[in-house]
């Protein structure tokens, strides 16, 4: 809530400081002279000292963050100074254009562009970095054009009048200084992405912008011999300067939100530490901002002011020089263009990629989840028929009960006919036959616990086999090799009789035309282990049917 307070009370200083630098110009001479001066020593020493406040506050982020601070700070210190130089030649009746107050604020521009080249910067791309470069060579010459129409080649064909050779100097250091603010500006693109820098920055260089403007008409006003001190210029000025004092506010009160921002990113870092760099590096940066915008946008406008300013004169001379400046930043915008293209085919490229491997891992997921959709309805249908088979099962193990101690106890009783004591005897076996194919329903319904003991698979494939005589049916021959080794495993018998039984009547079904079902089962390993192999001469399996092999109830 503080910092929202003292960035609000800056705003409302900046307009205040406006608003009277434009009363300042519409009061009379006497008034507006010294008045607008001592409003230029008050606006530049609170920009100082609001640059200043940030270089404290952001000591915290880093000593290299408070140092371009602290540049910033000096800078506007320098202009300060030359304000004062300036308020006590006017105060005194001295000359101000091309004297000592010139080399103060002189001194400002590179003071300004070491403390911008000392703000954090993204890591980028190779060809980023070239269309940046491009956009800065762009707007150089663009600035070089206007400067030598405007002013360069004007003051070197005066340079002969010797009485002013100190203000033509002067005149043309100014568009140098100029140059290295538009190097600023462009610096300043880089570093608006930054978790509290991005609106400073984007201050910082709409400031920049203004002041190169001003600078070029105050140039060209000493050219003239035109400049007053107090005229409409330093209303630009005022508005420059404080923009950029409004930069070193936000940052000193913004460190709350910096801070959280980069606790949020330590968070997330934390949380997700294998997370990819440069994934990491673009989620950071904002996606309403991009910082080639800026630069694209400030090289366009050089070049369209460059043009305006060359149509416009015409019949001056050095044109010839110009002409080729201005080639050369065509040269240079259909090189970034190319660029651009460039970048805008891979992008689309990986998009293209991109949505192919999404689109197949989507149908591969479909795929999978329709396949186990089947499952679970297969297996809700098993389960159904397992609770059916149970219930059977144990209502039909009732009626067997009856028909088996019916069959014992017949055939306990003596003097009984061998012809009755056979068919008792045939009721009593085929009894315990149903009683067991019960037992493996109850068991296939989990409705009753697996048996596990020695058994002789040699008698289960005698019983097997003769049971699928009887189920084979007609053009199928059955053969069972049994090896004569004592064959015990330790299994559930009614299991392994079911196994068989499966693997047989699949192989039944592999063979509607006939053909020969083999069954056998020998010793291996040295006694070790029993092999049980049902053998058929049908189509066999296609390549689908053997994907799904293993799949449960296919």
């Amino acid at each position: 809530m503080e910092s929202s307070r003292a960035w609000l009370l800056g705003c409302i200083v900046a307009v205040a400081l406006v608003v009277t630098r434009v009363v300042l110009h519409l009061a009379p001479d006497s008034v507006r002279l010294v008045g607008c001066d001592i409003h230029a020593v008050v606006y530049t020493t609170l920009s100082a000292a609001a640059m200043f406040w940030a270089a404290r506050v952001k000591r915290a982020d880093g000593a290299w963050l408070a140092l371009s601070w602290s540049l910033l700070g000096l800078s506007f210190v320098m202009w300060t100074v030359a304000n004062i130089l300036w308020l006590r030649a006017n105060l005194l009746g001295h000359s101000t254009s091309g004297s000592v107050p010139d080399i103060f604020f002189l001194f400002f521009y590179p003071l300004f562009l070491s403390g911008v080249l000392w703000f954090p910067r993204q890591r980028r791309s190779t060809r980023e970095r070239v269309r940046l470069f491009l956009d800065l060579g762009v707007a150089a010459l663009a600035a070089v054009v206007v400067q030598w129409v405007v002013i360069v080649a004007p003051t070197l064909a005066q340079m002969d009048d010797t009485k002013d050779v100190l203000t033509r100097i002067i005149s043309l250091a100014y568009p140098t200084g100029d140059l290295l603010v538009m190097c600023a500006a462009f610096t300043l693109t880089w570093t608006g992405h930054h978790d509290g820098l991005r609106i400073p920055a984007r201050l910082m260089a709409g400031g920049a912008a203004i002041l190169v403007v001003i600078d070029t008409l105050y140039g060209y006003q000493l050219l003239t011999n035109t400049y007053q001190s107090g005229n409409w210029l330093g209303i630009g000025w005022t508005i420059s300067l404080v923009t950029m004092g409004l930069a070193g506010v936000h940052a000193a009160t913004g460190q709350a939100r910096f801070s959280k921002s980069s606790a949020d990113s330590a968070a997330d870092s934390s949380a997700d530490s294998s997370a990819d760099s440069s994934a990491d590096s673009s989620a950071k940066r904002p996606a309403s901002f991009s910082p080639e915008v800026g630069s694209l946008l400030l090289s366009s406008v050089c070049f369209a002011v460059a043009w305006l300013v060359v149509s416009a004169h015409a019949e001056s001379s050095g044109l010839s020089l110009t002409s080729w400046a201005v080639l050369a930043i065509i040269v240079m915008t259909v090189i970034r263009q190319a660029l651009v293209v460039i970048d805008n085919r891979l992008l689309t490229e990986r998009l293209v990629k991109a949505n192919a491997e999404l689109d197949q891992r989507v149908m591969t997921r479909t795929s999978e989840l329709t396949q186990t959709q089947d499952q679970l309805r297969q297996s809700q249908k098993m389960d159904a028929i397992g609770r059916l088979s149970g219930s059977v099962a144990h209502d039909f193990n009732n009626l067997l009960t009856v028909i088996l101690g019916s069959a014992e106890m017949g055939l306990q009783q003596d003097g009984l006919p061998d012809r009755v004591q056979k068919q008792l005897t045939l009721i009593r076996d085929a009894g315990r036959r149903a009683a067991e194919l019960t037992r493996q329903l109850l068991t296939i319904s989990r409705q009753a616990p697996v048996t596990v003991s020695a058994t002789n698979v040699q008698t289960v494939m005698k019983e097997v086999g003769e049971m699928m005589t009887r189920l084979l049916g007609g053009g199928i021959t059955l053969e069972v090799k049994i090896d004569r080794k004592p064959q015990h495993i330790m299994i559930d018998g009614g299991q392994l009789v079911q196994v068989i039984m499966n693997l047989a009547i699949n192989a039944r079904d592999a063979m509607p035309g006939g053909g020969l079902l083999t069954m056998q089962t020998d010793v291996i390993d040295h006694g070790a282990t029993v092999r049980i192999e049902v053998i058929d001469t049908g189509t066999g399996m296609d390549d689908a049917t053997k994907q799904r092999l293993f799949e449960p109830f296919f």
